[in-house]
């Protein structure tokens, strides 16, 4: 099959879709597939004629919308109208189908290229998130609704990367729904011997209000006080950090913080680390949990989204309830005192992604949603014709 991927941002950039896009690029094409992108990145192919509608349509919209709207959503709403100029401007004819990763751009496709099978991956809410991050007007949370309705209602196929809706999210019409878990490469994301002594915790991701690194934080302090050793990294960069670096500074927590690191510096780093956590207000189903399993981290995420179905409770990891402190803090006090477990669930962990989370099965699985959807499709078209 041939696929394209859509995406609305640029790429490469940081953060889960990104992530997610080069994975499944690469179990698709290891399938004998042959996979292209186009996302924001590729304006430079539109004629300058196109580039001159963009720029007058974002004129027409800060016109019309400035001051009740934020600067982001006016940026979305240019992107929506970008991917259709995108779309247009593309020889889309000798795909099989299309794989969006968000509303805006399963809205482009179906509108510009009703013809070809459309498959939409759900990342999250665009809506759930701005409640969650308080991040926007109160207007802008209502429109940004319309984002996660282009989302179910435009692809033939809606994916979740977990089987837990959002609840905020509209639903998803009968049969069209399919979950694909995310997969890890674990040839590059593998245990290696480690080292022992202080209790090594990492974490990883956006450093953001909805990804709970305050909680750890608390919960770290907790410890500290407690007389518990540990050393903590945090991989990763975002509109919180500077406020989370103060935390720990006041704190005196030995923290460190690493910012953004390339991905092969994070699989050669997170084998010697013992613990991961994940302490999420919001998440669907982070690479970041994955990811250090495959390395042999023993993982701590909280009772959100699809993190119960990454981690076992007592099995390959444990559980917390979200933005309860002092379970976090329990949870990692037991693994720093009883090395045995931490052993027992390091195994099972990278047991667990071999079995369920690798890019073989993960291209395996979305390879069948892909001949379903191209099924579904022309049945749908013929009938249509016919009728």
């Amino acid at each position: 099959m041939k696929i394209l991927i859509t995406s609305h941002g640029k790429h490469p950039a940081p953060g889960g879709v990104d992530t997610y896009i080069r994975s499944i690029t690469k179990a698709l094409e290891s399938r004998g597939h042959t996979v292209d992108l186009l996302c924001f990145s590729n304006i430079n192919i539109l004629p300058d004629k196109s580039l001159a509608k963009l720029e007058q349509i974002w004129a027409q919209l800060v016109e019309k919308l400035a001051g009740l709207v934020s600067k982001g959503f006016l940026e979305n709403e240019l992107l929506r109208y970008a991917h259709e100029e995108l779309l247009a401007h593309s020889d889309v004819s000798s795909y099989d189908v299309i794989h969006s990763q968000f509303g805006i751009t399963s809205y482009a496709a179906k509108r510009v290229c009703p013809e070809i099978p459309l498959v939409g991956t759900i990342h999250g809410s665009f809506y759930n998130e701005a409640l969650k991050n308080n991040a926007v007007p109160e207007f802008d949370k209502e429109l940004l609704r319309r984002y996660d309705q282009y989302a179910v209602s435009c692809p033939t196929t809606v994916i979740t990367v977990s089987s837990l809706l959002d609840k905020n999210m509209p639903s998803i019409p009968t049969g069209a729904h399919e979950v694909v878990y995310n997969g890890v490469d674990t040839e590059i994301f593998k245990p290696k011997p480690r080292s022992y002594g202080v209790v090594k915790i990492a974490t990883s991701g956006g450093i953001y209000y909805h990804k709970g690194y305050d909680v750890l934080i608390e919960a770290l302090t907790l410890l500290k006080d407690s007389g518990y050793e540990f050393e903590v990294s945090v991989f990763g960069d975002g509109t919180g950090a500077p406020a989370l670096k103060s935390m720990a500074i006041s704190r005196k927590l030995p923290v460190q913080f690493r910012g953004e690191v390339p991905r092969d510096v994070l699989a050669s780093e997170l084998p010697s680390f013992d613990i991961f956590v994940q302490p999420s207000r919001l998440d669907n189903f982070p690479f970041s949990v994955i990811e250090a399993m495959s390395c042999g981290c023993v993982p701590i995420g909280s009772r959100i989204g699809g993190i119960p179905e990454q981690i076992e409770h007592m099995k390959s990891g444990l559980l917390f309830e979200s933005e309860n402190v002092d379970e976090l803090a329990e949870a990692i006090r037991m693994l720093i005192q009883d090395p045995n477990l931490r052993q027992r669930l390091s195994n099972q962990a990278r047991l667990e992604v071999v079995d369920r989370f690798s890019l073989s099965r993960m291209g395996e699985h979305l390879e069948e949603v892909y001949q379903k959807t191209i099924a579904k499709h022309f049945s749908r078209n013929s009938v249509s014709q016919i009728a």
